[in-house]
């Protein structure tokens, strides 16, 4: 046995083979910054390895998260390298909106595929940087202090993430617990309240938070209080943030700059904290082109960094939101306290937004409605999104429009009563500049026999809006089959099988059609014709055929059966029955037989009834007696 499996291995050597494939490097769940200036769209960079032949090209596509819905078609990755086991490249053109996942495959092998899961999307990015009171916007805090972040009481929307880079306390970089240098949901009472107030102005536009906050810090290196600036030398904070931010992107749409306390207190002039807040907004805006600044300063700093703002924000046309701490309460002086947070959130993005900082896009779609290719008027179009809600309805020839909209995700319903519509609803990921959106109105059917037969048994009618019920059926009576039938139309399904054995059911619906069949069956009777009878009855037979099945077959004296006249005979396609009330002499006898349109066919037949004759046989021997026999 061993020598057997000694020449085995021999003469079958075991051979590696380099199957093909393809990886992908999962993407972060982040937000990527749309294009500045603003179109709506972004890009992504991807890289990943396979082996075996190398591919052509990297084609990618970007889908809705979970889903398989494209939101970016099959494209050939830009800026593509393909070597040595490695592949990297971007995809452009993703539209903002939404969470989506990345798919890879190799060009010249489409089913060499790989699949990301992460969810990802394209939007607004947001630097948040400042000192102490900048961390209500963050998720850092201070050692422990009673003047951390002010927890968790609001819930955000699904749209927001946050990287907060560093947060820390007086002199910089200690006690920066919970900044996690990752992208992580955002919890902090502020960040959710400024998000969750700007996405309900933006719609489904995924919002980023990068954070770098660090208590104690000043603007000016001349302030003479606390510890290092924001603007004095390479070595210094605001150069350490521009770094490490773009570290993780090349670029951002807004930048939040909340300080002042600390120059105010140390001494800073009007003039020299004005000609600082220059010099952060010209190194900010140069390093991240198209970005804008704007600046949040407590109505605890001093008049002369409040003015130097105000003056400065006029200087560059936008940039002050107001002492958005005024009036509240103060902790740790000059620190907002812990329950205010979120008010400042709040008052903070109805500040941008009254500004037009962020880009918002406005769209008006419209569409028609239409029942057997005509206007259908009155119906009523509900739209929802983002806490948004509206509602038009079709003019007289069936159209209705919606504008002003902005760039959310949106369901479309219509509604009518006694109509059902296809599609029922349609959902938007991201509206744009979108194609009409058509609905095909169905009327709903009143008059159709509902035959609930089986384990159970129920007849009813649809009412005119085209509903119907069967109440108090046992739920232990088992199977029933349910069929509808109205002449002139056909239904699918043409019947449905259910178990009672379970509580009430509901959606038991039908779809019908309106037969355009005008071709009546075909009838045959083959009883002999003429017949003779001596008796008023006579038993006949036939068939009958239509390619829309035979429904019904009735026999009449005198003239064709139709839905009102005739009397039923036994079965369909093959018939039969007897004719009854015959009359002396000869009866014209119709058979007449429909099809599920309500298309009535005939054949005819004559069944002679004749009197009995009286025949006279004399018995043998006996004269003058006889008996009577019919002939």
């Amino acid at each position: 046995m061993k020598k057997i499996l000694s020449i085995l291995l021999l003469l079958f050597p075991v051979c590696a083979f380099a199957v093909d494939s393809i990886t992908l490097t999962e993407l972060p769940a982040r937000v990527y910054q749309r294009n500045l200036p603003v179109d709506e769209y972004g890009v992504v960079s991807l890289s990943g390895t396979y082996t075996g032949t190398a591919p052509t090209h990297i084609e990618a596509r970007a889908v809705l998260h979970g889903t398989s819905t494209e939101v970016k078609t099959w494209t050939t990755l830009s800026s593509e390298t393909i070597s040595g086991g490695g592949w990297s490249g971007t995809l452009s053109s993703i539209p903002q909106g939404g969470w989506y996942n990345v798919q890879v495959r190799e060009s010249n092998a489409t089913e060499i595929v790989d699949n990301g899961s992460t969810a990802w999307g394209v939007g607004i990015l947001i630097f948040v940087f400042g000192q102490s009171n900048s961390l209500w916007l963050a998720e850092s805090c201070c050692n422990g202090d009673s003047y951390c972040w002010g927890g968790s009481n609001y819930t955000p929307n699904t749209l927001l993430r946050q990287y907060p880079i560093a947060g820390g306390c007086f002199g910089g970089f200690t006690g920066n617990s919970p900044a996690t240098g990752a992208w992580t949901n955002p919890t902090a009472d502020g960040v959710v309240k400024l998000g969750n107030g700007l996405l309900a102005s933006i719609g489904n536009v995924p919002i980023g938070f990068i954070n770098y906050n660090l208590s104690g810090s000043v603007l000016l290196a001349d302030s003479d209080i606390f510890f290092s600036g924001w603007i004095w030398d390479a070595d210094h904070y605001y150069t350490t943030a521009k770094n490490a931010v773009k570290a993780l992107t090349t670029n951002i749409e807004l930048g939040i700059w909340w300080q002042g306390y600390s120059d105010g207190v140390g001494g800073a002039t009007q003039s020299t904290y004005y000609a600082g807040l220059q010099t952060l907004y010209t190194n900010f805006t140069t390093d991240f082109s198209g970005a804008k600044l704007v600046y949040l300063i407590n109505d605890v700093a001093t008049a002369s960094v409040i003015n130097a703002a105000i003056n400065q924000a006029v200087t560059n046309g936008y940039g002050y939101a107001g002492a958005d701490a005024t009036g509240l309460t103060y902790d740790h002086s000059p620190d907002i306290g812990p329950a205010q947070g979120a008010t400042v959130g709040e008052r903070f993005a109805a500040a941008i937004l009254a500004q037009d900082l962020l880009a918002i896009s406005y769209y008006d779609f419209s569409g028609s409605i239409t029942v057997s290719s005509s206007g259908l008027s009155g119906v009523t179009l509900d739209i929802t999104g983002n806490d948004y809600s509206d509602s038009v309805e079709s003019d007289v020839n069936g159209d209705y429009a919606f504008e002003d909209l902005p760039g959310w995700a949106y369901t479309i319903t219509p509604s009518k009563v006694g109509y059902i519509f296809n599609p029922t609803s349609v959902s938007i990921n991201y509206l744009t500049d979108l194609d009409a959106i058509d609905f095909d109105a169905i009327p709903l059917l009143g008059g159709v026999t509902i035959s609930v037969t089986g384990d159970a048994s129920c007849s009813t009618v649809t009412a005119s809006d085209g509903t119907w019920s069967c109440t108090g059926l046992d739920n232990n009576a088992g199977n029933v089959t349910i069929t509808p039938s109205k002449e002139g139309y056909t239904f699918d399904p043409t019947e449905r099988n259910v178990s009672l054995k379970t509580t009430n059911i509901s959606n038991l619906n039908f779809y019908y059609t309106e037969s355009t069949d005008e071709t009546a069956p075909s009838v045959t009777i083959s009883t002999d014709d003429p017949s003779t009878v001596n008796t008023n009855s006579k038993a006949i037979a036939g068939t009958a055929s239509d390619d829309g099945g035979v429904s019904q077959c009735k026999w009449r004296l005198g003239s064709a059966p139709d839905n009102s006249n005739g009397t039923a005979l036994t079965g369909t396609t093959s018939w039969s029955g007897t004719v009854t009330g015959l009359t002396l002499g000869a009866n014209s006898v119709y058979v007449g037989c429909k099809d599920p349109t309500g298309n009535w066919g005939s054949d005819s037949m004559v069944i002679n009834y004749e009197t009995p004759s009286e025949i006279y046989i004399p018995l043998s021997g006996v004269t003058g007696i006889g008996i009577i026999l019919y002939k």
